[in-house]
């Protein structure tokens, strides 16, 4: 009765609610899609869907349990509880396919994981093209204010922020894999030498958003053996029990944020000893160079463009980093744009010039910097519009 009440009224309800309410619902992932009643009609669809998984679930709880646990053998608990524990994890595969579960689990205090999921759900709600996708480090997230990119281009364009905080590289190149060209036109990617040259990376793209369908372009790529054991183990077992790769977001609904780790506005700077060992050659930078090229070609194959921006940290940080390192890493972007005709990039400079007081710590622009840059952007944007990828033609 509840699906034929949203076929007969459903779009009704939808613009009313957003008409009256859609201030309030911007608050809650509202802001991310440009119409706000086809986002609380997506929504209403969602919690119906929910609902029906929850009454399908006590369905078949109550017509099969009875008959197990009238049976007299020692391995029926075992049965049931295994059978209880693949219900679950179905289940919650199945509801984490709709953006009102991850908004839930997301709460008001923002977990990272529920949040990304939330807007790759999103996204594809977004009708405007060419849809953009804002990816990187946190690094990404901090220079761009998507709303105002979003104002500034008025509806030549469309961007939606999925960064993924510490993603270097290869975390970009398992992200990129998430979204199909029928939604994500184009990429834009902030990228400075960390992403490249860290010496220390643990990837918690590996960790927390790496699925089944993932694992052939993991073993070609050969992040496994750049995972630490820790990180190898959570990767496997996140990758067939989704309750357990959800794990974080599910304390976070459960526990509030008080299950998070504690967040810094601002990260210390480092000492100049720490800032040079942390940074240079081997065969960890190879495997993020060799990421961010399989990032480009598998782009091109989908006819996606892809936007880097060159970036930098603060002058102050930066100065401390050998010189070799960093022409090594305008030399290597320069080399991937002679290759890859589906790359634009862009330098810093060309945007804004962002000297040591436009940062809050080591790599974070403040908020005022970040709205220069990102109008900075919205410019060169709208002077240099995507245009469809040679090779895709």
């Amino acid at each position: 009765m509840a699906w034929l009440a949203d076929a007969a009224g459903g779009n009704y309800l939808g613009h009313w609610v957003g008409a009256h309410f859609g201030g309030r619902l911007a608050s809650l992932g509202g802001s991310k899609v440009p119409d706000i009643a086809e986002y609380v009609t997506g929504r209403i669809r969602e919690a119906l869907w929910l609902a029906s998984l929850v009454w399908l679930g006590c369905v078949l709880t109550g017509s099969l349990w009875p008959r197990l646990a009238k049976s007299s053998s020692r391995l029926t608990p075992w049965i049931m509880g295994i059978l209880l524990f693949l219900a679950l994890n179905l289940g919650c595969l199945l509801a984490a396919q709709t953006a009102l579960f991850w908004l839930i689990l997301r709460g008001t205090s923002v977990e990272n994981q529920a949040q990304f999921h939330a807007k790759e759900i999103l996204l594809r709600e977004v009708k405007i093209r060419p849809l953009l996708a804002l990816v990187g480090s946190s690094q990404s997230q901090a220079q761009f204010t998507e709303e105002i990119f979003n104002a500034e281009v008025k509806g030549k364009a469309w961007m939606m922020e999925l960064h993924y905080p510490g993603s270097n590289a290869s975390d970009v190149f398992f992200v990129g894999e998430r979204f199909s060209p029928r939604y994500v036109s184009g990429f834009v990617y902030y990228v400075s030498f960390p992403n490249i040259y860290s010496k220390h990376p643990d990837p918690p793209t590996g960790r927390d958003l790496l699925r089944l369908r993932d694992l052939p372009a993991s073993l070609s790529l050969g992040a496994w053996s750049h995972f630490n054991p820790v990180t190898a183990r959570y990767t496997a077992l996140g990758m067939f029990f989704p309750l357990f790769q959800y794990r974080a977001s599910f304390q976070h609904a459960l526990i509030g944020s008080a299950a998070l780790e504690p967040k810094t506005q601002n990260a210390p700077m480092q000492s100049s000893s720490a800032i040079a060992d942390g940074f240079g050659f081997g065969p960890e930078a190879d495997f993020q160079k060799m990421a961010f090229r399989r990032f480009l070609e598998n782009s091109a194959a989908k006819g996606q463009r892809v936007i880097v921006i060159v970036g930098q940290m603060n002058p102050d940080y930066e100065a401390q980093v050998s010189p070799v390192i960093r022409q090594d890493f305008q030399d290597f972007l320069r080399e991937c744009a002679a290759t890859h005709p589906n790359l634009t990039l862009v330098w810093q400079n060309e945007l804004l010039v962002q000297p040591p007081d436009a940062y809050r710590d080591h790599a974070h622009v403040t908020d005022e910097t970040a709205e220069k840059f990102t109008k900075a952007f919205a410019r060169w944007y709208l002077a240099h519009p995507l245009s469809p990828v040679p090779s895709a033609q």
